[in-house]
């Protein structure tokens, strides 16, 4: 019968080749496996760079994820997150407004967890008066309207935007009801008073007045910026973009508006300075130039003067009388001081800009936690303003935490902002 038979030395021989075969197919499985890897890694990286040009297809939805860190690192320091010098066109951003989804934010604040914020603060929006102003030719574009309580004192003081709209508050720094109310609303020569007004976030009170509904071609740009050491990045995007911003908003509204802009620059008491304002210019280059000498330095714990600079802003500065939009630009990646004082000078600098038709609208950079983006976003409720966060798409600076909001679109920040101007103005 015959069979396969070894001997030892053919034994041996036999195992060294099957050794070496299992051996060989070890390795070229291991060059597959780490091609494939090389492979996805690489298509992650391709999309993860291509993500800003395709910005507008992207939505998030809501987190109530918790900050990031709880202290800025001092002097511009990272917590590794920064991979390489800002260029243009790079910052990415999503947008969100509380007024335009006034359920979702009184359905927030319903719920002690965000509730806390607005007692801390001390500012509340729980009450709203919405007026919408028209001419028999369209809507009454910034006129005064104003709110009173039954004792005939003023509750709340508000412009109306481009589309003809005031959002007015009650009982923002105080709990007592004061009804009924009454409206007074100044538009050019003509004023006009409405009594017995409910209080309510539905829909718009609509009040007609007599005037030609002719919108003015004044626009005022304000950007006030952080230049503590960890806005570097937000400082040199400014200086990059800026320009080029202000030149598409002038563009595409066919040349026929009026822009000044004004850059302010704060950090905290006892830095280098704690507020450095510029006034009002229609020469852009000259802006460009102001925000190109800044120097992100300083801080180091995390509040930093924001009311100052603020008050400043607000009050200080040689705002237009009569324009469509006077938009203010708060750039910024951490609170206020949380104190008595600070507080107090909040609730009169917020009352103050609404009353001037002064939007405040935050752009809300690294660093920001809960806490600060729940003020930030009462701030721009009552001026009507709205809020603006950078996001984490562009791998620009720190991490970047997301808001607690609905879905959003990510977009490039210098799109975004020239939408968000034309939005106030168109």
């Amino acid at each position: 019968m015959g069979g396969l038979f070894f001997t030892g030395k053919n034994l041996r021989w036999l195992m060294l080749v099957l050794a070496a075969f299992a051996l060989a197919s070890g390795c070229s499985a291991g060059r597959e496996q780490s091609s494939t890897a090389d492979s996805n890694a690489g298509a992650k990286a391709t999309s993860r760079a291509e993500a800003p040009a395709g910005s507008s297809s992207e939505a998030r939805k809501d987190s109530a994820s918790s900050p990031p860190k709880g202290d800025k690192a001092p002097g511009g320091a990272s917590g590794g997150y920064r991979q390489n010098q800002i260029q243009s066109g790079q910052l990415t951003a999503g947008e969100w407004s509380d007024l335009r989804h006034w359920d979702w934010w009184l359905n927030l604040m319903n719920n002690r967890e965000w509730a806390q914020y607005q007692e801390k603060w001390d500012m509340r929006t729980y009450q709203r008066v919405t007026v919408e102003v028209k001419t028999d030719n369209g809507p009454a574009v910034d006129a005064q309207v104003t709110l009173f309580g039954g004792s005939g004192q003023q509750e709340w003081s508000a412009r109306t935007n481009n589309k003809g709209e005031a959002f007015l508050f009650v009982n923002v720094a105080k709990k007592q009801e004061d009804s009924p109310y009454s409206l007074k609303i100044a538009y050019g020569q003509q004023t006009k008073t409405v009594e017995q007004v409910a209080v309510n976030g539905g829909l718009p009170l609509v009040v007609n007045v007599p005037g030609d509904g002719k919108q003015p071609d004044a626009i005022d740009l304000m950007f006030v910026v952080d230049t503590t050491g960890s806005m570097a990045d937000e400082l040199n995007f400014l200086a990059a973009e800026l320009k080029d911003v202000v030149a598409r908003v002038k563009s595409e509204n066919d040349n026929r508006l009026s822009v000044r802009l004004s850059s302010n620059f704060y950090r905290d008491r006892g830095d280098e300075y704690v507020v450095r304002p510029f006034p009002f210019t229609a020469d852009v280059d000259e802006v460009v130039k102001q925000i190109g000498r800044q120097k992100a330095q300083g801080g180091g714990d995390y509040e930093e003067a924001v009311e100052e600079a603020l008050q400043d802003a607000i009050d200080k500065h040689n705002w237009s009388g009569s324009a469509r939009a006077r938009l203010l630009f708060l750039v910024l990646d951490a609170p206020p001081h949380p104190n008595p004082d600070v507080i107090g000078k909040l609730q009169k600098v917020t009352a103050s800009a609404a009353e001037k038709g002064i939007r405040i609208i935050p752009v809300a950079s690294s660093g920001v936690d809960k806490n600060t983006e729940m003020l930030l976003r009462t701030i721009d409720i009552l001026t009507g303003g709205t809020y603006i966060f950078l996001t984490d798409h562009s791998g620009i600076g720190d991490k970047h935490i997301e808001p607690t909001i609905g879905d959003y679109q990510v977009e490039l920040l210098n799109r975004l902002l020239v939408k968000t101007i034309n939005s106030y103005i168109q």
